[in-house]
């Protein structure tokens, strides 16, 4: 029997294509609503000095960048440090100065801003509920840096009346609202994460085996369940 993908978010046009592509039976049901807010930005321009170096773990923190560089005073010596090739390609209507990380996770994307930190002013664009380890991995670097909030997720709390085989996870705000809906999983569907901290709250509310995709890029993500169930030999 073929499996049955629940997708916890709106794809890009790119990843549902390569799951039509491949015959996948899948449905999405976003979990979050993303609004741009506009942070106080005063304190940035206090302390910002020749170079300014940005930090964008989402592509919705790009996407803010790229509307707001007169807010941020935004200047040609200015870099932007991203987790990926799709936030850079966003980034890169900005300035040519985006550097990648080796390895889309969080973990590799302070270590790039270590190797590359030449400024005294850091800025770590992000969500309301960002629950990655962006934040702390920065903070246990030593890294002295500017917290500007610039997007809010609000949870959906949608009533899912439909039960799948896989259930795909991409941020911890998504399994909140998924519970929050009055929603649960069979004992023997399968549970992919994004990462490790939305696995952690993914433990909280499912006893299921979760499945953890250290790359943490939504094609890649989808992939991921995809072959598990394929029975390919997969690390987790």
């Amino acid at each position: 029997m073929v499996p049955t993908f629940f997708i916890g978010r709106k794809l890009e046009g790119e990843t549902r294509n390569w799951l039509i592509q491949n015959a996948v039976d899948f449905e999405e049901h976003p979990l979050i609503h993303i609004e741009f807010v506009q942070p106080e930005t005063e304190k940035l321009a206090e302390q910002k000095k020749y170079q300014t170096q940005f930090v964008v773990s989402s592509k919705w923190g790009a996407k803010w960048l790229v509307q707001n560089l007169s807010k941020v005073n935004f200047s040609g010596s200015d870099q932007v440090f991203c987790l990926s090739e799709k936030q850079k390609e966003i980034l890169k209507l900005a300035t040519k100065n985006v550097f990648v990380s080796k390895m889309k996770n969080s973990a590799s994307l302070v270590k790039l801003v270590m190797e590359k930190n030449t400024s005294e002013t850091v800025v770590f664009l992000h969500g309301n509920k960002t629950q990655d380890s962006t934040f702390s991995k920065l903070n246990a670097a030593g890294i002295r840096f500017l917290n500007l909030e610039v997007y809010k997720n609000s949870l959906l709390k949608n009533k899912i009346n439909r039960n799948f085989d896989v259930y795909l996870f991409f941020s911890p705000s998504g399994v909140e609202s998924f519970i929050g809906g009055g929603n649960s999983v069979l004992p023997d569907s399968k549970i992919v994460a994004i990462g490790k901290t939305t696995a952690t709250f993914c433990r909280q509310y499912f006893q299921n085996k979760i499945y953890i995709s250290e790359i943490q890029e939504e094609l890649a993500v989808t992939q991921y369940a995809v072959e598990l169930n394929k029975d390919f030999e997969i690390k987790s």
